[in-house]
């Protein structure tokens, strides 16, 4: 009976210590920050969000000291016209990506407090709902503006 405990114990520590190890769920690739004139105090991330677990999890917030505030965003259309509207969280489903582009979700970095220009990096830690967080090192690089009407009063 000695020796049966003595294995559990063991591979107990050895399920624990694993567990320690383990791949994160959540991974991010593809990530850049849009390049903008020096006077603009706005711009956005965009990147690709893996989750590897059997469960949904939500990006949450982000945070960075190159900008005063970071929001999650959505492009929303309505006719031809574009507008960001404001999300508490993006979801990543289980065993999915979420992509974050241009025209879609994207996180917008707003109140620049840096000169950034193409090739700066732009340091950016996110947090999600499974109470992990990842910093990020995001290259700024130079993009077209997709073709948008935006309506003015």
């Amino acid at each position: 009976m000695r020796n049966f405990f003595k294995t559990l114990l063991l591979a107990a520590s050895l399920l624990s210590m694993q567990a320690l190890h383990a791949e994160p769920a959540i991974s991010v690739d593809g990530a850049w920050v849009r390049a903008v004139p020096p006077n603009s105090k706005v711009t956005a991330a965009y990147m690709n969000i893996h989750n590897a677990s059997d469960q949904a999890i939500d990006l949450i917030s982000g945070a960075t000291e190159a900008f005063k505030t970071v929001e999650l965003h959505q492009t929303v259309f309505e006719g031809e016209m574009a507008k960001m509207v404001k999300q508490e969280k993006i979801t990543v489903p289980a065993q999915g990506t979420t992509a974050l582009k241009p025209g879609d979700y994207h996180i917008m970095l707003i109140g620049r407090q840096v000169d950034l220009k193409a090739g700066d990096t732009v340091e950016l830690t996110l947090q999600f709902s499974d109470e992990t967080s990842q910093t990020l090192e995001i290259e700024v690089k130079q993009a077209d503006m997709p073709a948008m009407k935006h309506h003015h009063h």
